[in-house]
């Protein structure tokens, strides 16, 4: 939805300056026709710079909008990032701790077979018979790596701790497609900017033609009506003797 929008507000933008630019182009061959510059002329270059203006400060304000999007988006992804990495932390941690326990759980059951004593609290915990085959087969099933529910317990915390960095991780993907449209959306409108800004200077360099054009029409225009009055002064002195001996 966003996408096909944007794509139209950009066509109609470059509708709007091709049509500019016909309306210079054909402002500009009213000087290579030399043809005089009329006032006329020079307010609709105001006007059209006018209009330019107002749609650069449209964009200009637009691009300042984005820039703080991306900025909050920038620190979404921030956090986000911090999240996932102590989420990572926790698991090592997480797995350490197992690690050791299921040590120390070895290296007591083996002691404890081979000691084969009978009050001993591990002893105690796994079996309630105190007969030397069932302390053996306990003991047996702690060294090939069976855990007690301490252990369990701290792989549950895992599971749980892998799913969160899973959505984390989710969070953060969407949060980084977000990101990246801004981003989109912001060079678009930086280049809509430049295009704003190159046909303004050109609209104002044909205003400044334009009116340099009409100064000189008008200090061409004085002079010939000041030669035509000289002239005419003449020819009356010539054809008036008394004024032509004055």
């Amino acid at each position: 939805g966003a996408c096909p929008a944007r794509r139209n507000r950009t066509r109609n933008r470059v509708l709007a300056t091709i049509a500019l630019a016909s309306a210079l182009g054909a402002t500009s061959l009213v000087f290579t026709s030399d043809l005089p510059a009329s006032a006329d002329q020079i307010s609709s270059a105001q006007a059209q710079a006018a209009a330019i203006s107002a749609q650069l400060n449209a964009a200009e304000a637009r691009i300042q909008s984005l820039t703080g999007q991306i900025n909050e988006a920038d620190y979404k992804l921030s956090q986000l990032q911090s999240q996932i990495a102590a989420s990572q932390a926790q698991m090592v941690k997480d797995q350490r701790e197992v690690g050791k326990d299921q040590s120390q759980l070895r290296v007591q059951a083996i002691s404890d077979y081979t000691s084969a004593g009978t009050s001993n609290t591990a002893t105690q915990l796994f079996t309630s018979n105190v007969n030397t085959s069932g302390i053996r087969s306990e003991y047996s099933s702690i060294a090939t790596g069976n855990v007690t529910s301490t252990i369990d317990h701290l792989h549950t915390a895992q599971t749980q701790l892998a799913a969160t960095q899973a959505s984390l991780g989710q969070q953060k993907s969407q949060a980084q497609a977000a990101r990246n449209s801004l981003a989109s959306a912001q060079s678009e409108a930086s280049g809509l900017a430049a295009q704003d800004q190159s046909t303004l200077a050109s609209v104002n360099a044909n205003i400044q033609a334009l009116v340099q054009q009409k100064q000189k029409q008008e200090q061409e225009a004085a002079a010939q009506a000041a030669a035509a009055a000289f002239n005419q002064k003449v020819q009356a002195q010539k054809a008036d003797p008394v004024q032509q001996q004055a």
